[in-house]
């Protein structure tokens, strides 16, 4: 059985990643972090 992707918000990976919410969606702009709406 295939695991299941768990979804994360902006400010849940920005928290897991030990950066600000700001710095990941620079991250994102940049394409350095893929992000899916």
């Amino acid at each position: 059985m295939a695991d299941q992707i768990a979804w994360l918000n902006t400010d849940q990976a920005a928290k897991r990643l030990g950066i600000t919410a700001r710095t990941l969606y620079r991250f994102i702009d940049e394409g350095q972090v893929p992000a899916y709406r």
